[in-house]
């Protein structure tokens, strides 16, 4: 049979899925070079069975789109300096040109929500959904409820924010629930079969900071539980979002920057692991940090190879999209999750015994035939792992050599693919920068 290159995807057999990503003509209005696929997306929505969240994650999508990028990320701001323990407002005494452009980010937040239930309240008077008289009144008491939220807890807490005293801690349970809001509407917006995208920063950086801020433990004792590679590439809607534990060999490990961002953010690890009992392709993970006594790990630059590792590795995080990146084949895809740090099971090495023995003879023998048996099973070991790694191609390997590749790691050379890494600092496409559609 014919030899496959190292970075080449092998058509699908079996239970396999193909992850190979076929081009399709990118729509008019999307920019040129925007990498796709010519399958259906998975539907991202979250579902949920309660009225009022669903009628107040519409309510907060409506309203961001309407408030533009840039006070976005105030109000983004704003409420990582809450949970950070620091108020807006540094004292009496503080300037008011520092506070001017929250409460102007206040007033047009507050006339998006206010738009919002107008707009919901007059489809409900003209019965535009088909509604009986129970259904109107049920939806009815669920915009009063959602506008009251708004009017009476969601906008007084983000007033104090901008106070010398800052929020109540009543308040800040208020708003650490409007953050609970915000992350599912950044949820909704991370597309699968596509590269990182500007429009998922929000949910990117929310999720590594929370995984900074908890102990391993806790993820742990949080996850779901171990999911295999196919239950996340066939059904990525199900786990976005959520904490799942993987496991598997780290065959590839590079270091990168990240973008500029207000969450402390400065760099993370990618791994592409093999995973335990799976198919012969790659899970990616970004992981914050590394365990004690790991492999090093170098920074990736553009004419140096990625780490070649063969270490065992278990990973709790967040998944979050099926990712879309370039090979030696052209675009593919893998599962792609968010980690604080792997849990490493290191080989364990030859442990020696002493034995007292009767003479000097019998040591030296036994010690002669100890030498020899450790050489050979240190030899065994080693060019086992070495045949391993060798063996083992991912399919999905990354294109080292490809611009497109380290585009996507660095996010700092131009390249055909529109979405890097370095677009979850920019600007959403298709927004203005601090105003409405």
């Amino acid at each position: 049979p014919a030899e496959r290159d190292a970075g080449e995807v092998p058509p699908p057999s079996g239970d396999l899925p193909d992850t190979r990503l076929p081009p399709a003509p990118a729509p008019a209005e999307l920019p040129a070079g925007t990498l796709i696929g010519s399958g259906p997306l998975a539907d991202i929505t979250l579902p949920t069975e309660d009225p009022l969240t669903r009628t107040q994650l519409d309510g907060w999508n409506r309203a961001l789109q309407r408030l533009g990028r840039d006070s976005t990320s105030r109000l983004l701001r704003g409420l990582k300096s809450v949970r950070d323990g620091k108020p807006l407002a540094a004292g009496e005494g503080a300037e008011d040109a520092e506070l001017a452009p929250w409460r102007e980010m206040l007033d047009r937040l507050d006339a998006a929500w206010t738009r919002f239930h107008d707009d919901a309240l007059t489809s409900l008077a003209e019965d535009a959904a088909g509604l009986n008289a129970e259904q109107r009144e049920q939806w009815l008491a669920v915009l009063q409820r959602s506008r009251s939220t708004w009017q009476q807890q969601f906008l007084p807490a983000l007033q104090a924010a901008a106070t010398p005293d800052g929020p109540t801690l009543e308040q800040v349970v208020e708003l650490s629930r409007m953050q609970s809001l915000l992350d599912q509407v950044a949820l909704r917006r991370v597309e699968d079969n596509t590269v990182l995208r500007a429009a998922e920063s929000d949910a990117w950086f929310r999720l590594l900071e929370q995984l900074a801020a908890a102990e391993p433990q806790a993820l742990t004792q949080a996850s779901t539980g171990a999911v295999g590679y196919l239950q996340l590439y066939k059904q990525p809607d199900v786990y976005r979002g959520k904490l799942v534990t993987v496991r598997g060999q780290a065959r590839l490990a590079y270091r990168v920057q990240a973008p500029e961002n207000i969450y402390g953010i400065d760099a993370y690890y990618i791994f592409w692991v093999k995973p335990a009992g799976g198919p012969d392709l790659p899970l990616v993970v970004y992981s914050l940090e590394l365990p004690p006594g790991f492999p090093q790990v170098q920074a990736k630059a553009v004419d140096q190879a990625a780490n070649r590792l063969n270490e065992d590795v278990e990973f709790t995080g967040y998944f979050f999209k099926r990712w879309a990146y370039a090979a030696q084949n052209g675009a593919n895809t893998a599962p792609l999750l968010l980690a604080r740090a792997p849990r490493w099971y290191p080989r364990t090495g030859l442990v020696a015994r002493s034995v007292e023995l009767p003479s000097l003879a019998a040591t030296l023998a036994i010690v002669a035939v100890g030498l020899g048996v450790a050489l050979a099973l240190t030899a065994a070991v080693f060019l086992s792992r070495r045949r391993a790694a060798a063996d083992w191609r991912p399919g999905a390997t990354p294109r080292e050599s490809s611009p497109q590749f380290e585009h996507l790691a660095h996010g700092d050379h131009p390249t055909r693919i529109e979405a890097t890494l370095r677009t979850l600092a920019d600007d959403q496409p298709g927004e203005s920068r601090d105003g409405g559609r």
